[in-house]
C-alpha cells in the first residue's frame, strides 16, 4: 500500500490542496502590488483545523520564487515582547537569507552592523525597558534599518520579500505590537522596501485588534476562511484516491460532506482512515463499515481533550447545545436553556470559544465549534 496522502495532523501537501481559488487570487494580486511598491498585506482568519496553515503553504508553493523571497514561520508564547518581537522577525530574516547562497552570507554581518548600531543587544536581551520612552523608537529605528538593510542588500535578485506569520495570535498579547508593525511596514513602504506581510490567526482577532487599534485593519486586508463546497470537497477525496488508481463513489462523498458540512480537519479525517483500508474503490458498504473506527478516532483525538477541559458549568452548556447542535443560539436562548445568568455566561461563552468548544457565529450568537461534536457530548451524559 502506498503512503497515506490524507494526513489531517498537519499541513496539506501543496500538491494536493484544492479550493480557496479566491483567496489564493487575493494574494496573488496582492504580491503582484508588493513588487512595486504598493504593498497590501493580508490576515487569514479561521477556526482551529479551518486550513490557516495549509493555506500559507499553498501561498508559498504558488509563489514565484525567482522572484520573490517568502519566509514563513510559527510563532509561539516565548515571543511575548516587542524586544521578543523584534528579535524573532530579524532573526528569520537572516536565517532565510543566509540559507538562499554563499553570495548572500556577506548580509550576515550588515546585520550584526545594524543591529550593533542601533543597540538591539540591550533591547532584545530584555533591557530594553530601562530605555524608558525611547525603548519603542529604538525598537522600531532597528527593525526598519534591518529590514530595509537586507532588502537593499537582495532587490537585485528578488522584488519581494514576503514574511508570513502563523499563529498570530501571540502578536495580539504584546502590548502596542500591531501599531508598532504598522509603523515599520508602512515605512518601509514609503522608502520602496517591498515587503508583503501576512499574519494567521483565530477568528476573533479581527474583533480583538478592533478593539485596540481599529486603524490596523486598514492595513491589513482580512480574508475569512470557511467551510469547503461541496465541490471542494469532493475534489479533496477523490483527487488522492485518482492519483493512486482508486475510486471513492458519490454517495459516500455526499455523506462524508454532510458529516463534516466541508470542515477539512473531518474530511481529511474521514479521507485518511478510508484511503487505510486499501479498497480499490470505497463504496457504502465500506465506508459504513468504518464509521465507527473514524468516530473512535476523533474521540480520542480531538473530542475527549476539548470535553475535558471544560468546567462543570460549561459542560451544562455544551449538554444544552447539543440537544440541537446545527442551531445557532443568542444569549437569551442560551440563558433560558442553561438558567446561568447573563453576567456570568459571558465569562464561560469566551472561555469556551478559547477552547475552542464553541464558536462565535456573530455578536451574540454562538454554536457548537462543530456539529459532529455533540455525538460524543451526548455520550457522556449516558
Amino acid at each position: 500500500m502506498s503512503g497515506n496522502p490524507f494526513n489531517p495532523s498537519t499541513t496539506m501537501n501543496p500538491d494536493n490542496f484544492v479550493g480557496r481559488s479566491k483567496e489564493i487570487d487575493l494574494y496573488l494580486r496582492c504580491l503582484e502590488e508588493s513588487a512595486v511598491c504598493n504593498s497590501s498585506h493580508l490576515i487569514l482568519m479561521g477556526e482551529k483545523g479551518i486550513g490557516k496553515s495549509s493555506l500559507l503553504r499553498k501561498f508559498e508553493s504558488v509563489t514565484d520564487h525567482s522572484k520573490h523571497l517568502v519566509v514563513r514561520r510559527d510563532m509561539d508564547p516565548s515571543i511575548d515582547s516587542l524586544e521578543s518581537l523584534v528579535n524573532f522577525l530579524i532573526r528569520i530574516i537572516q536565517d532565510s537569507v543566509i540559507q538562499l547562497s554563499s553570495g548572500f552570507r556577506g548580509i550576515q554581518d550588515k546585520i550584526q552592523a545594524l543591529v550593533r548600531d542601533n543597540k538591539i543587544e540591550i533591547t532584545v536581551l530584555g533591557v530594553g525597558a530601562g530605555l524608558g520612552s525611547q525603548r519603542i523608537t529604538v525598537l522600531q529605528e532597528t527593525l526598519f534599518k534591518v529590514l530595509s538593510g537586507v532588502y537593499e542588500r537582495v532587490k537585485s535578485v528578488f522584488s519581494s520579500i514576503c514574511i508570513f506569520l502563523d499563529e498570530a495570535d501571540y502578536i495580539h498579547e504584546i502590548n502596542g505590537a500591531w501599531s508598532f508593525l504598522r509603523s515599520v511596514f508602512s515605512r518601509l513602504t514609503d522608502q520602496k522596501a517591498n515587503y508583503l506581510l501576512v499574519v494567521a490567526g483565530y477568528p476573533g482577532l479581527k474583533n480583538k485588534i478592533q478593539q485596540v487599534y481599529p486603524s490596523m485593519l486598514r492595513f491589513l486586508r482580512p480574508i475569512n476562511i470557511t467551510n469547503l463546497s461541496l465541490m471542494e470537497t469532493r475534489k479533496v477525496l477523490v483527487k488522492p484516491f485518482e492519483k493512486n488508481g482508486r475510486y471513492i463513489i458519490a454517495d459516500v462523498i455526499n455523506d462524508i460532506y454532510s458529516r463534516t458540512k466541508g470542515h477539512p480537519f473531518f474530511v481529511q479525517m474521514f479521507g485518511h482512515e478510508l484511503f487505510s483500508l486499501d479498497e480499490p474503490i470505497i463504496e457504502t458498504p465500506v465506508y459504513r463499515s468504518a464509521l465507527s473506527t473514524i468516530f473512535e478516532r476523533l474521540e480520542s483525538q480531538i473530542f475527549g481533550s476539548y470535553f475535558d477541559s471544560l468546567n462543570s458549568k460549561e459542560r451544562e452548556i455544551v449538554n444544552a447545545f447539543s440537544k440541537r447542535p446545527e442551531h445557532d443560539y443568542n444569549i437569551s436562548e442560551i440563558c433560558e436553556i442553561t438558567g446561568i445568568e447573563r453576567e456570568r455566561l459571558y465569562g464561560h461563552l469566551s472561555d469556551m470559544v478559547a477552547k475552542h468548544c464553541l464558536k462565535r457565529v456573530k455578536i451574540g450568537v454562538y454554536a457548537l465549534f462543530h456539529p459532529l461534536f455533540s455525538e460524543y457530548i451526548k455520550k457522556q451524559e449516558t
